[in-house]
């Protein structure tokens, strides 16, 4: 049986880090496509459900390593 998360915002239930890894592909699909922002909201979506979620984590540290939706923030970008 896999964990359950619930988004604390919309209250979406996923079933599996296979759930999350969507949302972590749907962002970097918008991260390639020059949609910024929009990648950034998903990741953090992502992370929202996920905090410690490798894939999601990573992706946040490139938008702000290369200030793509964010700021540009080195320290955030390897925290």
């Amino acid at each position: 049986m896999s964990e359950k998360r619930v988004c604390p915002y919309c209250g979406e239930i996923f079933d599996s880090a296979a759930a999350i890894e969507e949302l972590v592909e749907e962002g970097k699909a918008l991260y390639y496509e020059g949609k910024y922002d929009d990648a950034v909201k998903t990741f953090r979506r992502a992370l929202e459900i996920a905090p410690d979620y490798p894939a999601a984590v990573n992706a946040m540290g490139v938008c702000y390593e290369y200030g793509k939706g964010v700021a540009k923030d080195i320290k955030e970008a390897v925290r």
